[in-house]
């Protein structure tokens, strides 16, 4: 046993590697508290086989919480080192934007991060909203439907609110994922940094201007490829290589002009008292359940649901 680690164990039925020096901070702490919750538990009368379990189990709760600490660690310095690249220099975090839609309907949003730089005459503004699930992504082929409208919701408020008194003009609209699932039980290497690094682009729907995507990633005046946004290239010409997920400024004001249909359809139901259930099914996905913890206890029917296609649509 190395002496570097002070740790006695009471029983010797459980070993241990010696650990790396980078590791051998932590892991000494944590040995030493699965010891510490051993003895504790077996002195309290704990059966031997269940003080072990518990003991090990206490242990990969903190190995987790440090794993969690660790990765946070490096989105702190990827998100400082993405905003040194950015003239969207203004920042509000976690901020409340509201707007009265009607005289009977208030629409309130809390956006995570709006970064955003004033001109003369307006505003340029990009969203970014912090995801820990992996499977959440801006989805516009079913927006349409009323669904997938977070992100949205939040230009349609800062467009509306006042917050500014000048013009806003788009940026971008991005949800950052900050926890990198494929790196999440492994250690920590040059590689997998950078692909910490691209897990953590901001990803969703982009303006077509590049002179406003510059703002927000000024690697793009030097690279071809942006080291911010997900899937943005500059071709040779200075234009921006097709993507489904650019918008024009008119496009904007398309997507907010659908938030506010949706915001007065669901403020005037509730209002009239009509709670009707009517989940919506998108190319056979019952999308408006997909996430629902009262599923299992919903009186939801079968021929409640209302079936869609993107393909029609399309």
């Amino acid at each position: 046993m190395s002496p570097q680690v002070p740790v006695n164990f009471v029983t010797p039925s459980i070993v241990y590697f010696v650990p790396k020096a980078s590791q051998l901070s932590s892991t000494s702490q944590r040995l030493c508290l699965s010891q510490n919750a051993l003895t504790f538990f077996k002195s309290n009368g704990l059966p031997n086989v269940w003080a072990i379990i518990t003991a090990f189990v206490l242990f990969l709760i903190v190995k987790l919480v440090n794993k969690i600490k660790e990765e946070l660690k490096q989105d702190i310095d990827i998100v400082r080192k993405q905003k040194a690249n950015s003239l969207l220099s203004n920042e509000k975090c976690e901020e409340i934007f509201t707007h009265d839609v009607t005289e009977n309907i208030k629409f309130v949003g809390f956006i995570d991060k709006l970064m955003y730089k004033q001109t003369d005459d307006e505003i340029l503004a990009s969203v970014v909203d912090y995801k820990t699930s992996k499977s959440i992504e801006i989805d516009k082929d079913i927006m349409k439907f009323g669904l997938s409208l977070q992100l949205p919701s939040y230009l349609y408020l800062i467009k509306h609110s006042s917050t500014f008194d000048k013009n806003v003009r788009i940026v971008g609209l991005y949800i950052q994922h900050i926890i990198n699932y494929d790196n999440k039980y492994r250690d920590i290497n040059t590689q997998l940094t950078q692909n910490k690094e691209e897990s953590m682009k901001l990803d969703g729907i982009s303006s077509i201007d590049p002179d406003r995507l510059s703002m927000l990633d000024i690697s793009l005046n030097s690279s071809s490829k942006s080291e911010t946004i997900k899937g943005i290239s500059i071709n040779k010409d200075g234009s921006l290589k097709k993507s489904a997920k650019l918008y024009s400024d008119d496009q904007f004001d398309d997507l907010s002009n659908l938030v506010e249909e949706n915001i007065k359809i669901a403020g005037n139901t509730i209002i009239s008292g009509d709670f009707s259930i009517n989940p919506k099914q998108i190319d056979k996905v019952n999308k408006s359940c997909e996430y629902c913890k009262y599923a299992a206890i919903c009186y939801r029917r079968n021929d409640d649901i209302k079936h869609y296609s993107t393909k029609e649509e399309q």
